[in-house]
């Protein structure tokens, strides 16, 4: 009986292995750099132009205001003891209300610039995932894999992501024109 269980055993593993690595024949796997493609696409240099360009403005409003406040702090620490205590309090006062609203400016300039780059962005993504999905049908791919999702170590052949951004850059092209 251990005689059979174990010969069973083999006949089932070599199965096993054989109908694997002819899975393996048949499968054919490709991956793509989606963070690559989205810098290194026409729309992704214009939306990181108009990103930077918007964290500039945000910057310069941002640091008017703390170059206020810096101001206010050094009065209140240069002549806060010579000051009568109401005037001091109402001083500090102020100064506490312009630190909040520039922490709460602060605040609405990052949100506003990651809400810009997802509006602009996303148009991008949803436009990559069609082409991939395209040339991943065209080219007979069985799965096409984000590298950004786990994927350690790829063979450079199955990268599709100078073929993404080259078909995308013509389609961008032409829609501009």
């Amino acid at each position: 009986m251990k005689k059979y269980s174990i010969f069973l055993a083999m006949i089932l593993g070599l199965v096993l292995a054989t109908n694997v690595a002819l899975a393996k024949e048949a499968m054919k796997i490709g991956y793509i750099n989606f963070q690559q493609a989205i810098s290194d696409s026409k729309a992704g240099k214009d939306a990181k132009n108009i990103i930077a360009q918007k964290y500039e403005e945000g910057k310069e409003a941002l640091a008017k205001k703390q170059a206020v406040l810096q101001k206010m702090k050094e009065e209140l620490e240069k002549q806060g003891l010579l000051m009568k205590e109401d005037i001091r309090k109402e001083k500090e006062k102020d100064y506490q209300i312009k630190l909040r609203d520039f922490q709460v400016s602060y605040k609405d300039t990052q949100e506003k610039l990651k809400e810009e780059e997802m509006k602009l962005t996303q148009p991008i993504v949803e436009e990559l995932e069609k082409i991939t999905a395209d040339i991943g049908s065209r080219k007979g791919f069985t799965i096409v894999l984000m590298k950004s999702l786990g994927v350690i170590y790829t063979d450079k052949t199955i990268d599709i992501t100078k073929e993404v951004v080259e078909a995308y850059n013509k389609k961008y092209t032409a829609n501009k024109k």
